[in-house]
């Protein structure tokens, strides 16, 4: 059914008229209708039919029941004493026209004119007299209706105006004026009416009538400035005010997509001026389309310009001869355009204000080249560069298009599917730059026959790309080009050099060794992004991926074909000095320079501040690793394998395996090259402790095998020993502790004949902890105290903090808890001032430990969780499966029995993955443990003894002794007491020189027995 209420009320079913005839019953729907959804009780549908609480509800129920019969039995559902109307399956008219009107002023507003008219006129049509036309009854009981009609009536206003606004913009002026006249006089005081009228009256020629209309304003006391404005202007005979009103912009681009952002906000200011003039600056990288931007949002908002939209390319001229050719569209006779610029500002001044104008200037470099057209209502401004000192309302910065944006873009263009997977590879050889991606989909457009897959591959050529990104008068190269000569000598030499560097982004410390030149003039050129200020505090900037080419390009071609490596080879040479630095502080005394330093020697760049440095180097990763990766493609092989021999350090402390790998792997393959043996040893010994630190024992194995081959073959007794200190750590980290002690008291015998106080103090605290696993305490503590001397005195705060952190491990076992936690808490300072987060969260679980030791549980699970929440991002297995057990330790200290035991059994098997057998027994003992804790000691008896059988395969001596105790405590448990003595009595007949705490527990036991 359709319900009408734009006149007098009636329900249609198609063509026929179903009624309601009855006043009453017609009354009826009206109430329900002014509250649909919402109950109508019986008494106030009295008040507003019959103004009468007495009457019957029979009487109510009666004309309910007509209009079910209309409606159907669902329209009108029945509370108590109530009806409430639901309109499921009916239309109503002024539902409609209210989507009609939206829909046309949106239309309108993103011009689309005639949709938006034969919209508006669709909403008009509905109405056949005034809203609830012949309702009974007076204004108070049916106010409702007065305010359901006026919200209509402003609807229908609004329609009204924006039909006549749409038929003057189409030069429909007589039809606009005709249209109009009825409504100025229903409505005089309407300021915006008669202005449409005046407006209308004079574009159709009626001069006179328009004047007359503001006289007949004026005498109905309804003028206003606005209308007085229009009135001098109409008189004046101003040009702008004609039906044709100049609109000088370039065509809109077609196909624009994306930018939704910017264009909002530019809409935002537009629609929404402020007290002044707005001005918008628009800027950012050479092609990033500035100007299509500009030229769409421009032709979005056409409406709100209806004095006209002005442009000027700054790059044909400057701002005189702007203001000339303004002057000029705006009406000024030639001979009156005055010659200076000061003059030619002022008099734009004049003619603008007061004027719905839009001013776009495109290609500004200067802001003095702006300052003197800013006078328009809304001026928008596109330039390469920010344009710093140019006061503006507004400045937006315009980046590379998203994703999602350019396969969109491109699809649009093209004519090619969005899920053809060629399409996205040739979108990211775009990298987001429009004008690139407008020329690779008009190309892909004009070639029938090629495949999005096929133009990528042609475009994935650096050397090739800047060439082949053309596409009729549309030319990447020449973007790029006109910016290149616009530059000063020095700039333009600094850009080509920059074409040198890796990809990503460099700091400005790299600028003075390309030969000088201003990154921040390259920046304002739109040819140079600036990117951030680092954690070192150098600014950072990147050039785009097809900027670079460009840059290659012209440097090769102005500077020969061997620039690049010339300039790569003096830039390591640099960063290799710089590097050296850095690492003297970060690890003095490190072995296996390359032969090309000595130890200890002085260099410019070394300063003692060590936050500092670990800066420089976190600011410069990404920039090192690009640059090991580029001199390895120039075959600079002498230059990449030191560079990259010498982040070895960097890499490991900070656990960027990934990064470690690259570059060894690049710098192995390049001393090969380069034929130099010692090097490929010295890089091969590095992956080795790669290899390691990745649980990858038998390649570290074997690598080490062949370093130490090759060392020996040398007589390189140095060296030999290193290598045999990695060995021991290897046969360490495989709980392989015999072996491991040979190849450590072997090197370490080597050292102390060298006097070589750095491979001492390492492997002083490598056997420190080979000691503690086999149970010899006192001879750990002995060992890890001399080391921490060493390494004290040697500078090597990250060495040193991890050898602070075994011996607080040791302290805690000889229940020495005060200095457990100094020594950690020390460490944990460390970590601090080497931003080392590694380092930090085994600070943290050696303290969550120690807290656990003094029942502390609820303290222990926080560190142990902000341990893991940092292990979590290394993505190293074993730290997490350490972190684990460490939760599920503390736990099981705060008496949250069920989830320390599900929690430790996670550890478990993450520690049998990773193949730790040391971590697989300390785990096995806290399960068994919490089993017993649980009433539950025949599972706790397991997990005893298999840890118990595990420490006594791999000489694990203290663990060995508390599982045996712990397997005593649990056969107690079940009643088997003769177990539980010889338990006992083997843990007794271990223990030897264990702490006293650890046996007098199990004596006390025994003798109980």
């Amino acid at each position: 059914m359709d319900i009408r209420i734009l006149g007098p009320l009636e329900v249609r079913d198609g063509n026929a008229a179903r009624g309601p005839q009855a006043p009453k019953v017609r009354g009826l729907l009206a109430a329900l209708l002014l509250n649909r959804g919402h109950p109508v009780t019986y008494d106030r549908i009295k008040r507003l039919l019959w103004n009468d609480q007495d009457k019957s509800d029979i009487v109510v129920r009666r004309y309910a029941g007509e209009l079910r019969a209309i409606l159907g039995p669902a329209a009108i559902v029945s509370g108590p004493r109530s009806y409430t109307l639901h309109l499921d399956g009916h239309t109503l008219d002024s539902d409609r026209f209210a989507d009609l009107v939206d829909e046309g002023l949106r239309e309108a507003a993103h011009s689309r004119p005639e949709r938006a008219r034969a919209l508006l006129e669709q909403a008009l049509s509905l109405w056949r007299g005034s809203a609830f036309e012949g309702l009974e009854g007076d204004g108070f009981r049916w106010r409702e209706v007065g305010l359901l009609r006026t919200d209509l009536e402003r609807r229908r206003l609004a329609a009204l105006c924006g039909r006549a606004e749409l038929d003057l913009a189409a030069g429909r002026c007589r039809e606009a004026a005709e249209d109009l006249a009825p409504l100025v006089a229903a409505r005089p005081r309407d300021t915006r009416l008669r202005r449409l009228s005046m407006l209308a009256l004079h574009r159709a020629g009626d001069t006179a009538a328009a004047l007359e209309t503001y006289r007949d304003a004026c005498r109905a006391d309804a003028g206003s400035p606005e209308l007085e404005q229009l009135y001098q202007r109409i008189r004046a005979g101003d040009p702008l005010l004609r039906a044709d009103a100049v609109r000088l912009l370039p065509h809109d681009v077609p196909g624009f997509t994306g930018r939704t952002a910017e264009l909002a906000a530019l809409s935002g200011l537009i629609r929404r001026p402020g007290p002044r003039p707005a001005s918008i600056l628009i800027h950012g990288h050479a092609g990033m389309g500035k100007s299509a931007l500009a030229v769409h949002a421009a032709w979005t908002l056409e409406r709100e310009f209806p004095d006209g939209m002005l442009f000027a390319d700054l790059r044909r001229g400057g701002p005189e001869t702007a203001l000339e050719e303004f002057l000029r569209w705006l009406g000024c006779p030639v001979d009156r355009v005055p010659r200076s610029l000061e003059e030619r500002e002022r008099l734009f001044r004049r003619y603008a204000a007061g004027r719905g104008l839009l001013v776009l200037i495109d290609n500004a470099e200067r802001e003095e080249q702006v300052r003197p057209l800013l006078a328009a209502r809304t001026t928008i401004i596109t330039s390469r560069s920010p344009l710093a000192g140019l006061d503006v309302t507004r400045s937006i910065a315009l980046e590379a298009m998203p994703g999602e944006h350019a396969l969109e873009l491109l699809a649009a263009l093209s004519g090619a599917s969005g899920g053809d997977p060629g399409l996205a590879r040739l979108a990211e050889v775009c990298a987001g730059l429009p004008i690139a991606l407008r020329i690779a989909g008009v190309r892909l457009a004009s070639r029938p026959g090629w495949t999005p897959g096929y133009l990528a591959s042609l475009l994935a050529d650096e050397r090739s790309r800047n060439e082949r990104f053309r596409s009729g008068d549309l030319s990447l190269h020449a973007v790029f080009e006109l910016g290149y000569q616009g530059l000063p000598e020095p700039e333009q030499a600094l850009l080509r050099r920059l074409g040198a560097l890796p990809g990503g982004d460099f700091a400005d410390w790299v600028v003075p060794l390309l030969g000088g030149g201003e990154a921040e003039t390259l920046v304002d050129a739109g040819l140079l992004i600036s990117h951030l200020v680092d954690v070192a505090g150098a600014a950072r900037y990147r050039l785009h991926d097809l900027t670079k080419g460009y840059t290659r390009w012209r440097l090769e071609r102005e500077e020969g074909a061997t620039a690049r490596e010339r300039i790569l080879a003096a830039l390591a040479r640099h960063v290799m000095e710089r590097v050296r630095g850095v690492r003297l502080v970060l690890a003095p005394y490190e072995p296996g320079w390359g032969g090309t330093e000595v130890p200890g020697e002085p260099s410019s760049f070394a300063t003692a501040d060590v936050r500092t440095n670990v800066n420089w180097l976190l600011a410069e990763r990404a920039f090192l690793v690009g640059l090991v990766t580029e001199l390895h493609e120039a075959r600079l092989w002498d230059e990449c394998w030191r560079l990259g021999h010498l982040l070895a350090v960097f890499f490991e402390r900070h656990r960027f395996l990934d990064d470690w790998q690259r570059v060894g792997d690049l710098a192995l393959d390049a001393a090969r090259r380069a034929g130099h043996e010692r090097g490929a040893a010295l890089v091969l010994r590095g992956q080795a402790d790669l290899h390691r630190m990745r649980g990858e024992f038998e390649q570290a194995h074997a690598a080490l095998s062949e370093c130490l081959g090759h060392f020996n073959a040398q007589g390189d007794a140095r060296d030999q020993a290193h290598t045999l200190r990695r060995l021991g750590e290897v046969h360490l980290a495989r709980d392989d502790l015999a072996p491991a002690r040979v190849c450590l008291n072997r090197c370490l015998n080597a050292f102390l004949a060298g006097n070589d106080l750095r491979g001492t103090g390492d492997t002083l605290v490598l056997l420190g902890a080979v000691l503690h696993r086999l149970g010899n305490v006192s001879d750990a503590a002995e060992r890890l105290n001399e080391a921490e001397s060493l390494l004290r005195v040697l500078g090597d705060r990250q060495r040193h903090a991890l050898c602070l952190l075994l011996l607080a491990d040791v302290r805690l076992t000889q229940y020495e808890d005060g200095p457990a936690r100094e020594a950690a808490q020390q460490a944990m300072a460390t970590a601090s001032g080497l931003r080392d987060r590694h380092l930090r969260a085994r600070a943290l679980l050696v303290l969550s430990a120690i807290d656990c030791h003094e029942g502390a549980g609820l303290r222990a699970a926080e560190l142990a969780g902000e341990a893991a929440d940092i292990l979590g991002e290394t993505g190293d297995a074993r730290d997490q499966a350490d972190a684990l057990l460490a939760r599920g330790r503390a736990e099981l200290v705060a008496e949250h029995l069920d989830d320390a035991i599900a929690r430790l059994e996670e550890a478990l098997e993450a520690h049998r993955r990773t193949g730790d057998a040391f971590a697989q027994v300390r785990t096995l003992e806290s399960l068994a443990e919490g089993h017993l804790r649980r009433y539950q000691p025949d599972r706790a008896l397991d997990r005893y003894r298999e840890g118990a059988e595990l420490a006594a395969r791999l000489s694990f001596r203290l663990l060995h002794v508390r599982l045996l105790n712990g397997t005593g405590l649990a056969c107690q448990a079940l009643g088997r007491p003769g177990e539980a003595s010889r338990a006992w009595q083997e843990a007794l007949g271990l223990a030897g020189d264990l702490p006293a705490r650890e046996t007098d527990m199990i004596r006390l036991l025994l003798e109980a027995r």
